[in-house]
């Protein structure tokens, strides 16, 4: 082969090489063109329902398709399922359902996290979101005191996880206190009291934000809330998209400070902060509890990467349910630490 043939070889090579670089870079930008479009596709705001308002439409966050859809946390998906298949084939369970978030990247998946439960203790958290909402037209609303006379509840009858500071009958509490009782020891005489002081508009008002319908007639516990839903109550307190910056700050500092720790935080190392809430409930048939309800939700503080976690769980040994949660969070935990150590 003369000089002038490897001349052209080389040339057209070169030429070869070039062409696939920007063939290479022209595909590779049309896949992201359609990721990006896909993204933009499955994203949309999630706004407060309120009719209050004639010119805002407040944002509370946004939504997104299932990590698993763009290919993230399928191995996490996995392993949630077998967990959750194994207890229900097992009969152990009645229901266990998971709704997991990356608050970092928005990416989120679900295991019949649309199933209803009864919230039971989780209501507290509205019930404190809902006073620090109104603190922001009416300070002093926090230093307001409410005398405890004597409980009136019949929840102790089915409460498993009783509180390690109780109230104290003919002593005044301020309203500020209350609610830090009432979620850290989750008191339910502190919720009590508090749910008599405040105005009934202001809570219905509150859950309408949210989309969420509250159960009418009976009075009763009911199921009504899932793991994705409830789960919006600590995104937007963590996003500060609903209470100011300062009261969200507060709500999830007292968060962390909740004394239960045998679920959700059981499942992480101690020295991982985690915010959240817990909530139990028995069906009682006579003095026989047929069945319980078990749940726990919050944000895990994981370095540079937090996550939220909300486990609802229904069976009848309450140790077992505690014991499931506990699991689920090793599980995310584990995972969450193998990708982003």
């Amino acid at each position: 082969m003369d000089l002038k043939s490897n001349k052209y070889i080389i040339i057209g090579g070169a030429a070869l090489l070039l062409l696939g670089i920007f063939l290479g870079g022209e595909v590779e930008q049309y896949y992201a063109k359609i990721k990006t479009a896909k993204i933009a596709k499955a994203t949309h705001p999630l706004r407060a329902s309120s009719v209050d308002y004639k010119y805002i439409n407040p944002l509370l966050g946004y939504d997104t398709a299932n990590a698993t859809e763009f290919g993230e946390y399928e191995e996490l998906e996995s392993s949630l399922e077998h967990e959750v298949n194994k207890e229900l084939d097992s009969k152990d369970l009645e229901k266990f359902s998971i709704y997991f978030r990356d608050l970092s990247r928005g990416r989120w998946l679900g295991i019949n996290e649309n199933d209803e439960y009864t919230p039971a203790s989780l209501l507290k958290v509205p019930v404190m979101m809902v006073y620090y909402k109104l603190s922001e037209s009416q300070p002093d609303v926090l230093n307001q005191k409410i005398t405890f006379n004597s409980s009136s509840s019949d929840i102790k009858n089915i409460e498993t996880i009783v509180p390690s500071q109780k109230l104290v009958a003919g002593q005044s509490y301020s309203i500020d206190d209350l609610i830090n009782r009432m979620i850290v020891y989750s008191d339910n005489d502190a919720l009590e009291l508090l749910y008599s002081h405040i105005d009934q508009n202001l809570l219905v008002k509150f859950f309408s934000d949210f989309g969420i319908l509250l159960p009418e007639g009976t009075g009763q516990p009911q199921d009504f809330i899932s793991p994705k839903t409830y789960a919006l109550f600590f995104r937007v307190l963590y996003g500060s998209t609903y209470l100011n910056r300062f009261d969200s700050e507060k709500a999830l500092e007292i968060l962390n400070k909740v004394e239960y720790k045998n679920a959700l935080v059981a499942g992480v190392p101690s020295d991982i902060d985690v915010g959240h809430k817990f909530g139990e409930y028995g069906t009682l048939i006579g003095d026989q509890v047929q069945s319980r309800e078990f749940h726990d939700c919050g944000v895990i503080y994981y370095p540079n990467h937090p996550y939220l976690l909300c486990v609802m769980t229904k069976g009848k040994d309450i140790n077992h349910l505690q014991s499931v949660i506990k699991q689920t969070s090793e599980i995310v935990y584990k995972e969450i630490k193998n990708l982003y150590h």
